[in-house]
């Protein structure tokens, strides 16, 4: 058994806690099917790995490749900027950690960051666009320019959709969504961007790197999710640090929006990576933070915690009965 380790965001002080918390790999059936529980995993900005730290990336692939069935892990999103800069031996260390989960059937899908876009996102779209992902378990297509792509998954009864979005999502990208959107219109629905929302759960007023092309955050938020109450859940990285929030959409509903971005902790993050199971028979979803590099689990508020969430009423569009702020 491994030391727990707690981060304090402010000052990134590791304390080492004698408890004995080390993430345990489930020793049950690969077919988990019925039992009310599925996991989706977070992999947040992995660009200083593909940099200088390539070992922390691969344990992460590994482990996913490792486990994601007896965990019923069911999809593994990266979040985006996979590289720091646009150097080939950056790209060649995300390509090889990323094989990893290839080779075990992994079903994955990943953002594009705004470390991403070097040479009109060439790379980008070389390593990960539809020439690789095309075939991959739940692929459903990208959008013409290959920056926006989506996946379906099927869990406990019911399909589930992540969109993989553009960062700053221009005009071309949100129509693309949305026609996704409307092509699925009972689905369940995540979305997966680089940046969205920031560490202290606002919502920028300005696009970040496509200032005239470009839509906002808070634009995208408004204007887009809050419109279409399929969206259930978005996940971001970018800003170094974590946040949790539930935002009301026009109908009322509950989105449940999270930020996770570990690089700027030691040696790029040091593996961790954010693990949420569903559990549909307490209407629960519970957050781990756990490196597979250290095999040591993250321990905190904004790293560790439950959230209740009446998910037959949210998928239905109903408004649920106990209140979620």
């Amino acid at each position: 058994m491994r030391t727990a380790v707690f981060w304090m965001n402010e000052s990134l002080l590791i304390l080492f806690l004698s408890l004995a918390v080390a993430y345990t790999v489930s020793s049950e059936a690969t077919d988990l099917e019925g039992d009310g529980r599925f996991k989706l995993v977070l992999l947040p900005d992995t660009q200083l790995y593909s940099d200088e730290f390539p070992d922390r990336f691969h344990a992460q692939t590994q482990w996913l490749a490792d486990n994601f069935q007896r965990e019923d892990i069911r999809f593994a999103a990266h979040l985006g900027d996979v590289v720091d800069k646009n150097q080939k031996h950056q790209w060649e260390n995300a390509d090889k950690a990323v094989a990893r989960m290839d080779e075990a059937g992994v079903p994955y899908g990943i953002a594009m960051g705004n470390h991403d876009m070097g040479g009109k996102a060439a790379h980008f779209k070389k390593h990960f666009g539809s020439g690789r992902m095309k075939g991959r378990p739940g692929y459903g297509g990208h959008s013409r320019n290959e920056l926006n792509s989506y996946y379906t998954f099927s869990a406990e009864g019911r399909d589930f959709l992540l969109l993989f979005l553009n960062i700053d999502l221009p005009g071309e990208d949100l129509a693309w969504a949305q026609r996704v959107l409307d092509e699925h219109p009972d689905t369940p629905v995540i979305v997966v961007t680089h940046l969205l929302m920031d560490t202290k759960g606002r919502l920028s007023e300005k696009p970040y790197v496509r200032k005239s092309k470009g839509n906002s955050p808070s634009f995208i938020y408004n204007e887009w999710i809050a419109k279409n109450s399929q969206i259930f859940m978005t996940v971001n990285g970018h800003y170094s640090g974590t946040y949790r929030t539930i935002r009301k959409n026009e109908a009322g509903l509950p989105v449940h929006q999270y930020t996770a971005d570990y690089q700027g902790y030691p040696n790029g993050g040091e593996g961790f990576l954010r693990i949420i199971e569903f559990d549909l028979n307490k209407n629960t979803l519970t957050h781990q933070t756990y490196s597979p590099y250290l095999d040591e689990e993250m321990i905190g508020e904004q790293h560790n915690f439950t959230e209740y969430v009446d998910f037959e009423k949210r998928w239905n569009l109903e408004i649920p009965n106990q209140p979620y702020e």
